[in-house]
């Protein structure tokens, strides 16, 4: 008999396959009682591991044992005659076929049934898991939804915009907490009634069933405010009213009250309650028109107006102490600041922080006050406190855009980008015109590694709002990342045209600048003393680095000891930055891979065995991964540094190679941060291929400023006094 009959006559080959298909069910059924609970990827693993392990022992087992009416025996010790193998090999088919009919089942299950979203918001059934390309969020809301335009103004001398449009917004946040009612945000409305679109294509492109429109007229002491109502289905008016009342505060809100009540009485029976009363309102009419006229320099988001909202709701709070709204708009104008006007980070926090604790000690149920809060909580790397925040917003006022977008910023915090794409599309569903939520879903798609997504997102929102920077940061974010470095510095400089005070698209201009050795332009974008000192590092001139760090604190303190070969002095400004760098304790991800690296190769220099908890760390966020499989110059530096952390020096090369493969190279620091790449005998040809690739990155930079767009912003060669 041959060695195959006697594995068939021994049912090994039946054995092993009931097993697999036991494996199979088991791992299955695993893998969805341990996703109800949330439990960690690594049991799943640890089950699949032994499932391997069992394979080759029970396909042993089988050879080496028989079932007999007696028992498990040896299966040299039972006689060919008394063999019960026939009997055995009839039930393990009968196993075989209960568990593939099983099986069968579980796939058809799995693909027929309902997904996720089919039992998710009906509101959002229509999001497709690659939405938000080149067209907004799509959904048909039936009856249920409205916009309220921007009010005309018909005051003698048109001064009176800001309070039109104000009275307008308003309303829109009186109705948006309705329920039952889908309210589209104020950022689109106002948009698409801008651009002069008729009333049939706003509702069109907002996918709402109804317009609000209106105009308000001040005269002296008198106010009169129009609205109108409109079925958007066939033009028809279903109500409209003009209201007359003396100039008060008072009598602006009950107008608003109205107004929304006569809304809710034209749609009867399609909502479940009537308007919540409203909080929050001003008790003067000069603190309201203020604040209103606040509000519509906030929404500006560029630094002269900035101030102008900061000086606004400042007034505000004087005026009336018990408004909350006005803490939560200045809170929110400092964080603004931040990024739109150039303020310090340390700074902007100082001055939101009392704002947003008196917000919500005045309204604490205010989802503009938990969005504010949200937003501080992230600035100050607190991200599950935002991610709770925003949460609580969202709950306060499901038609607020805005939370679902601060809600997206702390997943993103967290790592946590499936989960972030998903909120910055319900917020885009509210808000289809938000530019600033279509450059996060770019951004997004980009982290998951979706570049076709994130660039078709790009692409879109700049040719739907040509005039945004976010289009075209989010564009140059997608090219930087495919290792596309002349269209990157050319979308960068569309951006900062759009917006030159904008930091994160300054600081991309600075590090580029910087790193492709262009030190003197990199200059004009280094605002900060950190970055200064960062350009003499770079450059090789520790000395003027050393002279500016005494007003230096963070990583550059630590970089300069490091550079200067000073372990003690490197070591105690390392270990207070940890907790930054690795927040969770444990969690090495995209956005601190590089760090983490970093950090554990200068521990490596200098102190071992603390390298070694990093190393493991790293270890773990790219075990079982290739070089390929990564875009970001950053991640690819870290697991090269990976690599001469376990001292395999030839695997480092393949991240390297990688690394050359999309042009991700930088002008080297004067001392090397992986010296053992020197030991490689390609080490000459490296450096000699990198200054090629900078010198021709180098040549491009110039040539397009040379030939810049007339919006550019040249102050490449002269520092702009004004800035």
């Amino acid at each position: 008999m041959s060695f195959i009959q006697e594995l068939k006559r021994r049912n090994v080959f039946r054995a092993g396959l009931a097993y697999l298909l036991i494996a199979w069910v088991v791992l299955q059924a695993a893998d969805f009682g341990l996703d109800l609970i949330d439990a960690p990827n690594w049991i799943v693993q640890s089950l699949f591991l032994l499932a391997t392990i069992g394979l080759p022992l029970t396909l042993l087992g089988a050879w080496v044992f028989e079932v007999t009416p007696e028992g498990i025996k040896r299966e040299r010790d039972v006689s060919r005659e008394h063999s019960i193998t026939p009997q055995t090999r009839r039930r393990l088919d009968r196993v075989i076929i209960v568990l593939l009919t099983l099986i069968i089942a579980i796939l058809i299950s799995q693909n027929f049934a309902p997904s996720d979203s089919d039992n998710s918001d009906p509101a959002l059934a229509d999001i497709e898991d690659t939405a938000l390309t080149s067209e907004p969020l799509r959904v048909d809301d039936g009856k249920q939804s409205i916009a309220v335009l921007p009010f005309d103004d018909f005051s003698q001398d048109g001064s009176e915009d800001y309070f039109a449009r104000g009275i307008s917004e308003e309303l829109l946040n009186f109705l948006a907490r309705v329920d039952g009612l889908r309210v589209a945000s104020r950022t689109s409305a106002f948009a698409y009634k801008d651009e002069g679109k008729s009333i049939s294509d706003i509702a069109a492109a907002l996918k709402v069933a109804h317009i609000l429109e209106g105009s308000v007229r001040k005269s002296g002491d008198t106010l009169r405010i129009t609205a109108q109502l409109i079925d958007t289905s066939n033009d028809e008016h279903l109500w409209s009213q003009s209201y007359d009342r003396p100039l008060t505060a008072e009598n602006l809100f009950q107008i608003q009250d109205e107004i929304a009540d006569a809304i809710v009485s034209s749609l009867k029976g399609q909502l479940t309650m009537k308007p919540p009363v409203a909080s929050g309102r001003a008790v003067s009419l000069e603190a309201y028109e203020l604040y209103l006229q606040a509000r519509e320099d906030h929404n500006k988001r560029l630094p002269g107006p900035l101030a102008a909202a900061e000086a606004g709701f400042r007034k505000v709070t004087e005026l009336d102490p018990e408004f909350a709204p006005a803490y939560s708009g200045l809170a929110d104008t400092y964080l603004l600041m931040q990024e739109y006007a150039g303020m310090d980070r340390e700074q902007a926090q100082r001055l939101a922080t009392p704002n947003v604790e008196r917000a919500l000690a005045l309204d604490p149920n205010s989802a503009e006050a938990l969005t504010s809060a949200s937003l501080l909580a992230r600035a100050a790397g607190r991200p599950d406190e935002a991610l709770d925040l925003a949460t609580r917003a969202i709950a306060s006022n499901p038609n607020y855009s805005v939370a679902y977008h601060r809600q997206g910023l702390a997943y993103e915090s967290k790592g946590e980008f499936a989960k972030a794409l998903e909120s910055f599309q319900r917020g885009l569903f509210l808000d289809p015109a938000s530019a600033a939520l279509q450059g996060n879903i770019s951004h997004t798609h980009l982290a998951l590694g979706n570049h076709t997504e994130a660039r078709a997102t790009a692409e879109a929102l700049i040719r739907a709002q040509p005039d945004s920077y976010s289009g075209y940061w989010a564009l140059a974010d997608t090219l930087y990342e495919l290792g596309q470095y002349e269209p990157y510095h050319f979308n960068l400089k569309e951006a900062e045209a759009r917006n030159p005070t904008n930091r994160p698209v300054r600081y991309a201009l600075y590090e580029l600048y910087l790193y492709s050795g262009l030190f003197d332009l990199a200059r004009n974008y280094a605002d900060t003393l950190s970055s200064e000192v960062l350009t003499y590092l770079q450059e090789g001139d520790l000395e003027s680095a050393e002279r500016l760090m005494e007003g230096v604190f963070g990583p550059e303190r630590a970089t300069m000891a490091y550079f200067q070969g000073d372990p003690e002095r490197a070591m105690q400004m390392f270990e207070p930055l940890l907790p930054f760098i690795l927040p969770s304790g444990d969690l090495v991800t995209e956005q601190n891979a590089a760090d983490a690296a970093f950090f554990a190769i200068a521990y490596h220099r200098f102190d071992k065995s603390k390298a070694e908890p990093l190393r493991l760390k790293l270890d773990k966020y790219f075990s079982g991964k290739t070089a390929s499989e990564f875009s970001t110059q950053g991640v690819l530096l870290a697991g090269l540094t990976l690599q001469l952390l376990k001292d395999e020096p030839s695997a480092a090369v393949l991240w390297r190679d990688r690394l050359f493969e999309l042009n991700h190279v930088s002008a080297p620091v004067p001392i090397p941060l992986w010296k053992e790449l020197e030991a490689l005998p390609s080490y000459a040809t490296d450096v000699a291929r990198i200054e090629e690739i900078l010198r021709q990155r180098r040549e491009a930079i110039a040539e397009q400023l040379a030939n810049a767009p007339e919006n550019w912003v040249l102050n490449d060669l002269s520092k702009n006094e004004d800035e």
